[in-house]
């Protein structure tokens, strides 16, 4: 992860709620835009520019899910 330390200014207090898709429920969520840029998943692209990329979530390879035990 690439992270812009510009972006902690940023006011924490503020409260935003967000769509629970499928689900019809809004939640509480911390949004801090700006902060990551980029992420990599085992070595792969999966967000650049804020923006994810269009193989994440539809390609092998950036990783397994691994179960509670």
């Amino acid at each position: 992860m690439i992270i812009d330390p510009a972006g902690f200014d940023q006011d924490l207090e503020q409260v935003h709620w967000g769509e629970m898709e499928n689900f019809d429920l809004q939640r509480l969520v911390n949004r801090n835009p700006g902060i990551v840029k980029t992420v990599l998943i085992n070595g792969r692209l999966a967000v650049d520019d804020e923006e994810f990329s269009p193989s994440f979530g539809r390609e092998m390879g950036y990783g397994q899910f691994i179960p509670a035990r």
